[in-house]
């Protein structure tokens, strides 16, 4: 399956291809446009896209850290029934949001006697169907969004596991 991860930032967009099977990612290229002053970053994007000589199969995305935030919480519990319903008390003290406008999701980075180390990217409601919006509008529909830290933690834990020790 060929995956294609794009980055938009203010000033570059980038874009990698990547081949997966049976668990392994190889890459296969990388695509880079810097941006001028005035440019829009999510129109650029589309372009880069369209450049490409093939689309690829599934398309991810990050949310950008403008609009998100990401907590590592530890969950005296290592039932995912019962993280779930400690994630909602917890990040209704730890954002200064209501958690109806919130979009969260998590993931059990590990677990351990104390209970469970857990990761959550949230953002509100409104300004990631804003950016979902912006996207859509230049014909770039994600397949998967993202936060950049759990993408930097999944990257780091690949290096990791390929080069044990490092």
């Amino acid at each position: 399956m060929r995956v294609l991860g794009l980055v938009i930032q203010p000033n570059a967009v980038a874009c990698v291809e990547m081949d997966t099977a049976f668990g392994r990612f190889d890459v296969r290229d990388t695509h880079e446009m810097k941006l001028e002053e005035g440019m829009d970053p999510i129109g650029a994007a589309s372009q880069l896209l369209l450049s490409l000589p093939k689309r690829g199969d599934r398309l991810i995305t990050t949310v950008p850290v403008s609009i998100s935030t990401f907590r590592n919480l530890q969950i005296a519990s290592k039932d995912k029934k019962a993280i779930r319903q400690a994630l909602e008390f917890e990040l209704e003290d730890d954002l200064p949001f209501e958690s109806d406008h919130l979009h969260y999701d998590s993931v059990i980075m590990n677990t351990g006697p104390q209970g469970a180390n857990v990761h959550v990217g949230a953002v509100k409601k409104d300004s990631f169907q804003n950016h979902l919006n912006g996207l859509l509008n230049y014909s770039i529909d994600p397949d998967v969004m993202t936060t950049d830290a759990w993408a930097y933690r999944c990257l780091i834990g690949r290096i990791q596991g390929q080069n044990p020790g490092a």
